[in-house]
């Protein structure tokens, strides 16, 4: 397969390592990072980049993915296990999911009607959204104005926030949480800053350094929960990963977040790869109050 990079060098993917399709993959994700900074916050220059740079990496993710017989972008089972252990526990009119990539998480809803289930991605492949009339290729921002106020009731974020440009984030977050019905759960997936850099950083930046490719956005545990208590957002339940197919939930209070930004004090310090993949993802499961 051919790839033009941003250089406007071919390159044949085929014959590359997964070293070196991870060494691409930096290369153009940070040029391309660097590029949607530089441009206007919300406006249609920014989102049109923003479509055609992911496009572009979606075609070295999809290489890898195929080789590696990935068949989601980062999904685990256990995330998607909780996910519909959360959906069947409310009474819900509208399930909303930020960043559907290939649809895994949605299709595995398939006791939800699907005239219920909206979402939103950048970059949608074609023939994707087959049968799911209120999902858009959008931009997470824009594809909620379009919606009614106090209109969600789950709303879902898999690896998806910390995409969001650093000068869009706080509007964002304030939309996201003024769309949520009262009492409406979110649930978020977020890679903790102290395990970073993740996206495609982590394949050229020494851990600790600041991540300069997608995720515009990696933060503590503690700098979200104190963006999400100032919008009006509780944390409902606290979770943590068990294992890789195990997630633990239980009650949240002021005690369960001490312990949880005490782990990450634990994971800015830990050099133990199977702790860190457990710690390095913080797990929200929110209300609006």
């Amino acid at each position: 397969m051919q790839y033009l990079t941003y250089q406007k060098e071919s390159i044949d993917l085929t014959k590359l390592s997964i070293d070196e399709l991870n060494y691409l993959n930096f290369k153009e994700e940070s040029h391309f990072a660097l590029e949607i900074k530089k441009l206007e916050p919300f406006s249609k220059k920014r989102f049109h980049y923003m479509k055609e740079a992911y496009k572009k990496i979606f075609i070295i993710s999809n290489e890898k993915k195929s080789r590696l017989n990935q068949k989601t972008y980062g999904a685990t089972n256990a995330s998607i296990n909780l996910l519909k252990i959360l959906v069947k526990q409310q009474n819900i009119n509208v399930f909303y999911e930020a960043g559907v990539a290939n649809l895994f998480a949605i299709k595995q809803l398939d006791f939800l009607d699907k005239n219920k289930i909206y979402g939103c991605d950048i970059f949608l492949e074609n023939n994707l959204k087959k049968g799911y009339k209120n999902i858009h290729e959008n931009d997470l921002y824009h594809d909620l104005l379009n919606l009614p106020d106090n209109f969600i009731d789950f709303f879902y974020a898999d690896n998806v926030m910390e995409h969001i440009v650093e000068d869009e984030y706080q509007e964002t977050l304030k939309l996201i949480v003024k769309k949520m019905k009262k009492g409406g759960l979110l649930y978020f997936i977020i890679p903790n800053l102290y395990n970073g850099p993740d996206d495609a950083s982590k394949y050229a930046l020494k851990r600790g350094e600041k991540a300069c490719c997608f995720h515009f956005m990696q933060r503590s545990y503690k700098d979200n929960i104190n963006d999400f208590y100032s919008y009006g957002l509780r944390v409902k339940y606290d979770a943590i990963y068990i294992k890789s197919n195990e997630i633990k939930v239980f009650k949240s209070n002021k005690l369960t977040e001490q312990i949880k930004i005490f782990f990450e004090k634990m994971i800015a310090k830990e050099t133990k790869y199977h702790l860190l993949k457990r710690l390095g993802y913080d797990i929200y499961i929110l209300e609006k109050k």
